[in-house]
């Protein structure tokens, strides 16, 4: 039986579900062609990251990333691996065995495009709909997009802070924010508990319609006393926290 959680697909075996999340991209690089010029190096960790943070947000452990590159080994493809290496390496998976893949062999191409899916497995189904009315839910790091994205910018959410923030039983739920914005990823995730978010009058309006790009930050639930330990860790990540709001039956 194959079902969906967001983008990720869950496959039930006999013991466990195998999942499965992907991202990709297209014209986005240093080639001669490419519309959005970045380091090549960037294009595999922006990839990696966004399919292997839509694992880690439903407490799947990812096992396997698959490139799929439309360019040459040399030197786009092997730039692009690096940077999917260098993200894998950030939650002590081994590029060794944790990574594989194929790459354009016989035509040397002018425009950066490839792809990843991540793997991963989960013993139960994930734990879905934990909110109740009055649940406050926050965000972690901040919505960035296009050249705003510095992947050394602290403000961003990462794969090392997001990983910790699910080890945290007091954190009930967490979903990537990515083009849909918070003010869209928090609607789904109310939804799944048929409620709805209420965000404070604080928050504004230009953030929560704003794109994430690459998954620049997440929406989580967590009761009072889980705040503090996620801002203990926020402190250590040095990642900014933001009180959204809270779900309600209705306003």
């Amino acid at each position: 039986m194959i079902t969906e959680v967001g983008d990720v697909k869950l496959i039930e075996l006999t013991k466990e579900y195998l999942a499965v999340s992907c991202d990709s991209l297209g014209a986005i690089g240093e080639k001669k062609l490419d519309k959005v010029k970045v380091p090549t190096e960037w294009v595999g960790r922006v990839l990696s990251r966004v399919a292997l943070m839509e694992l880690i947000a439903l407490r799947i452990n990812p096992m396997l990333v698959v490139n799929t590159l439309s360019n040459e080994l040399e030197p786009t493809g092997n730039k692009i691996i690096t940077g999917i290496k260098r993200e894998l390496k950030t939650i002590d998976l081994d590029p060794n065995t944790s990574l594989t893949g194929s790459f354009e062999y016989n035509i040397l191409t002018e425009e950066t495009a490839a792809g990843v899916t991540a793997l991963g497995t989960i013993k139960k189904y994930p734990e879905l709909g934990l909110g109740y009315e009055g649940m406050n839910f926050y965000l972690l790091g901040i919505p960035k997009v296009g050249n705003e994205v510095n992947l050394q910018d602290e403000d961003l959410a990462d794969l090392p802070s997001v990983n910790e923030l699910s080890k945290i039983s007091e954190v009930k739920e967490i979903i990537p924010v990515g083009s849909k914005g918070i003010r869209a990823e928090a609607k789904v995730l109310a939804n799944r508990s048929n409620l709805i978010p209420k965000f404070l009058k604080n928050v504004s309006e230009d953030l929560l319609i704003k794109s994430a790009g690459p998954s620049t930050c997440v929406i989580f639930t967590t009761d009072n006393d889980g705040i503090q330990i996620v801002r203990e860790l926020a402190n250590t990540y040095n990642k900014p926290v933001l009180h959204l709001g809270q779900f309600v039956k209705e306003f």
